[in-house]
């Protein structure tokens, strides 16, 4: 550094210089982290019950380092739900492994698209 004037007890250049470097690379450590996205929430309407719906997510999900957590079904009726009444289906997509669950979300969105059923809402979490 041309001109700068060191005084007693100011930390070497050369530390500085790494310190800055590792402050720089944790932070485009963590913008990469900030974009994978290991979970997704679902919301979806339809008619599930004949469909096998819950069945076919299973098998899905089977062998893979994926999970569907914290689902729920709600249905106006059970016997509305016997007559094909719609319901809502919640549910999220989760990585067992903290890797990106994006790839994954496309068998998702297949899955759902083949059984006839409504994508209402997704949400990284």
């Amino acid at each position: 550094m041309v001109g700068a004037v060191a005084y007693p007890g100011d930390p070497p250049v050369d530390a500085q210089r790494k310190r800055l470097e590792a402050m720089a690379a944790r932070t485009e450590a963590e913008q990469e982290i900030a974009e994978v996205s290991t979970r997704v929430r679902l919301e979806l309407a339809g008619e599930f019950g004949e469909k096998r719906f819950l069945v076919k997510l299973e098998d899905l999900i089977r062998d893979r380092p994926y999970d569907i957590v914290n689902l729920r079904l709600e249905v106006p009726t059970v016997k509305g739900a016997m007559e094909k009444t719609p319901s809502v289906m919640w549910f999220e997509v989760t990585s067992t492994e903290q890797q990106d669950v994006e790839p994954f979300m496309a068998e998702v969105r297949s899955l759902v698209e083949e059984n006839g059923l409504v994508l209402v809402n997704e949400t990284r979490v």
